[in-house]
C-alpha cells in the first residue's frame, strides 16, 4: 500500500521529537484511492516495530556538536469499521533511546508517545476517476513527556486527505488544522534557571520560563508522490510543512519599573518543513517492511546559521516492520 501525504502529518509535534520521528510517525498508512472495502471490522489495524538512527550519527563533522541517536519504538493502531464509509481509530506507542538520551530520567527508559483517538469517514469515492476523499476528527492526549512538559491538556484537530491513483502512480494531498489547548502559554521548568532564585520569591518566576511559546493554532499540509512498479514494492516521497501560530509577546515590566516592549524581530509564526522518502516491500499479506529517511527542517541551526533543508541533525534513517493482525489468519 502506498504511503500518502497524511503519513508525514503524523510526525512529532516538537523539533526534539522530530529528531527521532519514529516516536510519533509509526502509524497505519492511509488507504489508496482503489482501497477495497474492509473484509472485517478490524481491517486496517496494525502493529509496527521501528529502529531509527539520526543521520549525523554516521557523520561526526556534519554539525557543530555530535549527538548520535538510535531509537527503537513500537506503535499500535486500532482501526474499527463503523460501516462501509465510517471508521474509528486509536493509536499510541512506546519508544526507547538505545544511545545516551538527553531528556529521559534514566538510560534506556521507555517513554510513551501521545495517544490519538479519531473518527472519520469517506464522503466521496470515485472508482472511475481513481479519487478517494477522507475526513476525520482527531483528539491527541498528552501521554508523551514532551507534551506533558509543555502543559498540553489535549489537542483536537480536523483532517482532510485526498488521493488520486492512476495505474502504478499515486498523488496525495493532506491537510490538518489543530487547536492545541495548553495550561500555560509558555512552558516552565520546575526550578528557575538562576540558582539563587526560588519559584516563590518575587521576580524569580520569570527565570523558570523556557522561552518556548506554545502554539494556539497548528496548520499542517503535505504532498506525496508514490510509484508501485509491482504489487509488492512501492516507492514514495512526501514533503510538508507545519505552521505554528504563537500567542503574541506581551510587554514586560522589570522589578525596577522599566518597560520592555516585545521584540519586533521575533515572529509569531514558526514554520517547520518535513520530508520523507520510503521504499516499502510487502513480504506477505500481513507483513510490510519499509526502509526510508525522514527529516525536519527549521530555519536556523543551534549556532544561528541557516539550517540545511534535507540533511541536518533532525534527519533520521529507519527500518520498520508492520504487521496487520487481521490478515494473519486468512
Amino acid at each position: 500500500m502506498l504511503r500518502t501525504a497524511a503519513h508525514i502529518l503524523r510526525a512529532a509535534h516538537t523539533l526534539r521529537a522530530a529528531r527521532c520521528l519514529c516516536l510519533a510517525a509509526i502509524a497505519a498508512c492511509p488507504a489508496t484511492a482503489h482501497a477495497e472495502v474492509p473484509a472485517g471490522p478490524f481491517a486496517g489495524t496494525s502493529v509496527a516495530l521501528r529502529h531509527s538512527a539520526s543521520a549525523v550519527t554516521f557523520a561526526k563533522d556534519a554539525e557543530p556538536t555530535w549527538n548520535p541517536t538510535w531509537v527503537g519504538a513500537v506503535a499500535a493502531t486500532l482501526h474499527y469499521a463503523l460501516g462501509p464509509h465510517w471508521f474509528g481509530r486509536a493509536g499510541g506507542g512506546v519508544a526507547r533511546e538505545i544511545t545516551d538520551a538527553d531528556w529521559t530520567t534514566a538510560r534506556g527508559e521507555w517513554t510513551l508517545t501521545d495517544t490519538t483517538i479519531a473518527f472519520g469517514g469517506r464522503p466521496w469515492h470515485s472508482e472511475a476517476l481513481g479519487v478517494d476523499v477522507r475526513l476525520d476528527g482527531q483528539f491527541a492526549l498528552p501521554t508523551s513527556k514532551a507534551s506533558i512538559a509543555r502543559t498540553l491538556r489535549f489537542a483536537p484537530s480536523l483532517g482532510l486527505q485526498v488521493a488520486w491513483e492512476h495505474g502504478p502512480f499515486e498523488v496525495g494531498v493532506a491537510a490538518r488544522a489543530v487547536a492545541p489547548l495548553y495550561r500555560y502559554t509558555t512552558a516552565s521548568t520546575a526550578t528557575p534557571w538562576v540558582s539563587a532564585c526560588a519559584v516563590d520569591l518575587p521576580g524569580c518566576g520569570r527565570y523558570s520560563h523556557t522561552g518556548v511559546r506554545n502554539p494556539v493554532w497548528r496548520f499542517q499540509n503535505a504532498l506525496s508522490l508514490g510509484w508501485a512498479p509491482v504489487d509488492s514494492l512501492a516507492l514514495s516521497a512526501s514533503a510538508g510543512a507545519v505552521h505554528d501560530v504563537l500567542p503574541p509577546l506581551a510587554t514586560a515590566h522589570t522589578d525596577a519599573g522599566d518597560v520592555v516592549p516585545p521584540d519586533p524581530s521575533d515572529p509569531n509564526l514558526r514554520v517547520t518543513a518535513l520530508y520523507t522518502v520510503a521504499l516499502a516491500w510487502t513480504a506477505a499479506p500481513a507483513l510490510t517492511v519499509s526502509l526510508g529517511a525522514e527529516t525536519a527542517s527549521n530555519a536556523l541551526r543551534p549556532d544561528s546559521t541557516p539550517q540545511a533543508p534535507f540533511f541536518n541533525r533532525y534527519t533520521a534513517l529507519y527500518l520498520e516492520m508492520s504487521v496487520r493482525p487481521d490478515k494473519l489468519w486468512r
